[in-house]
């Protein structure tokens, strides 16, 4: 994945979890992944997976945000 899409799925991803009041660690624990782990996905250093883009739908949004 280019960085620059990775770096707005990452605003996104935090954008829908702030609008949830959702700490990263609440969002992990719902995604079954560390913290650390949000935090990189939020700052585009990580993809996050398929199935974290699922298992994202706690978000109540679809995945068709991202």
């Amino acid at each position: 994945m280019k960085q620059n899409a990775t770096i707005s799925i990452g605003k996104r991803i935090k954008h829908l979890r702030l609008d949830n009041k959702c700490t990263q660690a609440a969002l992990a624990e719902a995604l079954g992944c560390e913290s650390m782990t949000v935090s990189r996905y939020e700052r585009g250093e990580y993809a996050p997976s398929i199935e974290i883009d699922r298992k994202s739908t706690r978000l109540n949004s679809s995945h068709q945000y991202y």
